[in-house]
Parts: structure tokens; sequence; C-alpha cells
């Protein structure tokens, strides 16, 4: 009886040790799978980082210029740097030299000097226009200089002023 005892153990062993077998045999299998599907995701992240870092190395250049005309921003900037006294010469270097050093930006093209007189000569125009305005929509004004000389030269310095009237 023994005998017949332990074949029985045997037997129950081995199949313990089948079904472990083929649950290590799964286990492995899902493993295998999971493996390859995380390689895939690696490969796949890594796609995205090489893209990412081509979009941000050429987002590092500053554009500003566009179908035949420079950016809107592009001359609010050089109007305040000149409404700040910046010199027409210096506009381009000062932007320039700000966007690299500050922003760690290339710029692809900025103004020149020319464009900076330009822009000054447009704001002349258009304080001209508003002096004008100003005169004509007044009805009482003076115009008049403080007759300033410096050397041989007239520094012509103006100021408008709503001239009073005063009833005796």
């Amino acid at each position: 009886m023994r005998y017949y005892k332990s074949l029985k153990d045997k037997k129950l062993q081995n199949t313990i040790n089948l079904n472990e077998t083929i649950d290590l045999k799964q286990t492995i299998k899902n493993s295998k799978e999971r493996i390859e599907f995380l390689e895939n995701e690696n490969m796949n992240l890594q796609e995205e980082i090489t893209e990412f870092k081509m979009s941000f190395e050429l987002n590092q250049i500053v554009q500003t210029f566009h179908n035949g005309k420079y950016n809107d921003t592009v001359r609010e900037v050089y109007a305040a740097l000149l409404s700040l006294n910046v010199g027409v010469n210096n506009v381009e270097k000062v932007v320039r030299t700000v966007l690299e050093k500050l922003g760690g930006l290339k710029v692809e093209r900025l103004p020149k000097r020319t464009f900076s007189e330009i822009m000054l000569v447009e704001a002349k125009a258009l304080a001209q226009m508003q002096a004008a305005e100003a005169m004509l929509t007044s009805e009482c004004n003076t115009l008049h200089t403080d007759g300033t000389k410096r050397g041989v030269m007239n520094l012509v310095v103006s100021r408008l002023e709503p001239l009073l009237v005063s009833s005796v």
C-alpha cells in the first residue's frame, strides 16, 4: 500500500510541477509581451524627444520678417526704443544684444538704420498732425517760442497754450 501511495504522491507532485511549469511559461510569455510593448513605447518616446529638440532649436531663431514686411512687434519695439531716445544707429544693436544675451535667441533679420529714421519721420508727422488738430479744435490759441540761442543757432522751443480772454 505504501508503494501505491508513493506513486500517487509522485503523480500528484508531477501534476503540481506541470501546473507550475505552465504558469511559469505563461508568466514568461506575458513578460516578453510587456517588454516588447515597453520597447516600442520607448522608441516612440525617443522619436518624440528628437522631434521636440529639433523644433526647439528651430524656435530659437526669432522670425521678424514675413511676407515682405517686418512684424508689428518689431515696429512696436523700435518705436518704444526710439521714444526712449535710443539713437537710430543703435536700435538694431540694442534689440539684437537683448535677445541674444537675455533670451538666448538668434534673430534672423532686423531693420537697419533707415527703418529707424523713417519711423522717426512718421512719429514727427503724427505729432504735427496731432498739434494741428488740437489747434484747429481750440478757439483761442497762442503759438510762441522762447527765443533761446546757442551760439549762432536759434533753438526753437514751441509751446501751445490756450489764450485766455478776460472780460473787464
